[in-house]
């Protein structure tokens, strides 16, 4: 049994595959360092690996048992390989995900996006290359920084109402902004790599995914553990 915990930006998601068939999982919010010790320390568990886009703090990376588990970093070796610019600055999330997209989608050009706190991109080659793709703003990321950045902009969510385009008053005119602006960058990508690449794959992850796949009429796959997928590849990987 494979142990996957998932730090992200605003929760934790623990998994445990059998091979490739994910048994269970759970999300907790934010990061609670000792429920996630407790898991790793399960003797149940043997293999273990952990993904984290937060900076671990001292105390917690010192009691990680790494005789035991696999800490994915810039210097973990991959199923794929990577042509971006600065490995360095990639995150592990974003790995995570396009090594998932060629579990799903083996041998063939993929397009992941992610859509959480950010909206990233992932564009992998059917050769096995991944090449990078973009990141911008999520969809709650947006609606708090029109409220932050101005005097009287309410603070909204999308799911309230129906969205109307155009609007007809100041909410429905930030919801149209935020959720059709979103809906349009989304399809303008997808437009822009099927001209280049005819046969291509596309895969909503994240919280909003589901969302977002209804707002667009596409030929999209939704993978909610698309991450969670990837990481036990990785990890399947260095068990060979």
């Amino acid at each position: 049994m494979n142990l996957i915990i998932d730090i992200g930006n605003t929760a934790t998601k623990i998994a445990f595959f059998k091979e490739r068939e994910l048994v269970r999982s759970k999300v907790l919010d934010g990061f609670p360092e000792q429920e996630v010790l407790s898991a790793i320390n399960d003797v149940r568990f043997k293999k273990v690996i952990l993904s984290s886009v937060k900076h671990l703090s001292n105390d917690f990376s010192t009691a990680l048992p790494m005789n035991k588990m696999l800490l994915l970093n810039k210097e973990t070796k991959l199923p794929i390989a990577i042509n971006y610019a600065t490995h360095h600055t990639l995150g592990s999330d974003r790995i995570a995900a396009a090594v998932g997209a060629t579990v799903l989608f083996a041998k063939e050009n993929v397009l992941c996006f992610d859509l959480g706190s950010c909206i990233t991109s992932e564009w992998i080659t059917k050769d096995g290359i991944y090449h990078g793709g973009s990141i911008s703003p999520g969809m709650n990321m947006r609606f708090k920084a029109m409220h932050t950045f101005t005097d009287k902009l309410p603070l909204l969510s999308a799911y309230e109402e129906k969205v109307a385009m155009p609007g007809d008053s100041t909410e429905s005119c930030m919801r149209a902004g935020v959720v059709n602006g979103i809906a349009y960058e989304i399809k303008g990508m997808i437009d822009f790599y099927t001209s280049k690449y005819a046969a291509l794959k596309v895969i909503f992850t994240g919280g909003d995914a589901a969302y977002f796949e209804s707002l667009l009429n596409m030929n999209i796959f939704v993978q909610p553990n698309l991450v969670l997928m990837g990481l036990n590849e990785i990890l399947i990987y260095h068990e060979s």
